[in-house]
């Protein structure tokens, strides 16, 4: 039992393999305040993932983003290129490119399994549906906040409705023995300069006590691209707390990790 509890953590090819393991079974949590990258860390975490996991499947479900809009995201981080800006610019040429982009990562793209929702119940059902096909490996929720609870929301606080789909995303990682990431906004009420903390995330303290794991990423000046930026292990069940430093590099959707 030990043996299967303290397994190690689904390899991720980035230094979360050392700081913070991602183990199967548990769910772990990146904060990030609206506009600094929450979710282009978050999708980045679950592409390396696939990348250095051949078998690995990822369920990413999102309230913001279509499935066309996500896949391209993807593919931008994936390849490192603005894809985006190249599509706008030149519609014809830049869907040629997408398309040679699409077969280079093939394998990785088709692994990865999309679902825009706002709705806990919806998540949980696709991934039970996608779990009996090919196993999840990893299970992405974007964001926690805009997540209509189990049972359509009937609680009678915002706080406690978070805090149900906290607790589903939790249930979720237990009953499928995979991974459960989740994004999450941080308040507004403190300035950017300051360190987040765990009481930094935003409506409810449930998240912090369901989370095995939690990542704070801090742009203390987050209006410039280039600055550097950090990744703060704020809470590690099974670890130690530790400070990654990341690069942004938000022209094509991703972060370059600091060892």
């Amino acid at each position: 039992d030990l043996a299967q509890t303290f397994r190690p953590g689904v390899r991720t090819s980035t230094p979360l393999d050392q700081k913070m393991p991602l183990s199967p079974g548990r769910m772990f949590v990146l904060g990030g305040r609206p506009g600094h990258g929450k979710t282009t860390l978050t999708l980045q975490i679950a592409l390396s993932l696939l990348k250095a996991n051949p078998e690995a499947h990822t369920l990413i479900a999102s309230c913001e983003m279509t499935e066309p809009e996500l896949s391209l995201k993807a593919l931008c981080c994936l390849e490192g290129r603005n894809f985006i800006d190249l599509v706008r610019n030149d519609n014809e040429g830049g869907l040629i490119a997408v398309a040679h982009a699409v077969d280079h990562h093939a394998d990785t793209l088709q692994r990865l399994h999309l679902k825009p929702t706002r709705s806990m119940d919806s998540i949980t059902a696709e991934a039970h549906t996608l779990h009996r096909k090919h196993p999840l490996t990893c299970v992405v929720v974007d964001y926690l906040s805009a997540m209509d609870a189990p049972g359509g929301g009937n609680q009678d606080t915002r706080s406690r409705e978070v805090g149900a789909v906290s607790r589903a995303c939790k249930a979720l990682a237990q009953t499928l023995d995979c991974v459960v990431l989740a994004a999450s906004q941080l308040n507004r009420g403190t300035k950017d300069s300051n360190r987040p903390t765990l009481k930094s995330l935003r409506d409810s303290g449930e998240v912090e006590q369901d989370a095995d794991g939690v990542a704070l990423l801090h742009r203390p000046d987050h209006e410039d691209d280039e600055a550097t930026a950090q990744l703060l292990i704020a809470k590690n069940r099974w670890g130690e707390l530790a400070t990654i430093d990341l690069e942004p590099d938000l022209a094509n959707h991703r972060f370059q990790w600091g060892f």
